[in-house]
């Protein structure tokens, strides 16, 4: 699995990962339930699958087993 940037077509770095897991973890400790929640019907309305976390990087999480994205 991979977080990938589709504005940037390339695997996001550390300066995306980064506010996509301080962020979004800050908003989960304080708002467990309530972000949880919001993230699970996202990810299942939503078309493209993104949760709260990557829509505050702006990242998509993609299924890469052969490591083409590492590249």
């Amino acid at each position: 699995m991979r977080c990938y940037r589709p504005e940037d077509n390339r695997v996001a770095g550390f300066g995306w990962m980064a506010p996509r897991e301080i962020v979004g973890g800050i908003l989960e400790a304080i708002l467990w339930i309530i972000t949880s929640l919001i993230s699970f019907i996202f990810m299942l309305t939503r078309p493209d699958r993104r949760t709260l976390h990557d829509l505050v990087a702006g990242t998509v999480v993609l299924h890469d087993p052969n490591r083409v994205l590492a590249r």
